[in-house]
């Protein structure tokens, strides 16, 4: 082999090692921001599912006390026509 082409060869395992060691870097990055995002969603959705909860109590609290309301009024208008 000529000296040419020895450094031919040693330019094209360069290059491939700098590609392949590119793209290493790049999935490592990906696959942190995945992981970030991943907990990011998990945090979401149990602060969704905590305020899901939060507005269903009110709702019911509020159902109760409109119940109690249309009773008052029921006896009242009941009181009024005897």
């Amino acid at each position: 082999m000529t000296a040419a082409v020895v450094v031919a060869l040693a330019g094209l395992i360069l290059s491939i090692i700098g590609a392949a060691w590119k793209l290493c870097v790049t999935v490592t990055e990906a696959t942190t921001a995945v992981k970030a995002l991943t907990q990011r969603i998990d945090r979401l959705d149990d602060d969704n599912a905590k305020d899901h909860t939060e507005m269903w109590d009110k709702i019911e609290r509020d159902e109760d006390t409109l119940n109690d309301h249309e009773t008052r009024i029921s006896l009242l208008e009941h009181e009024h026509k005897d």
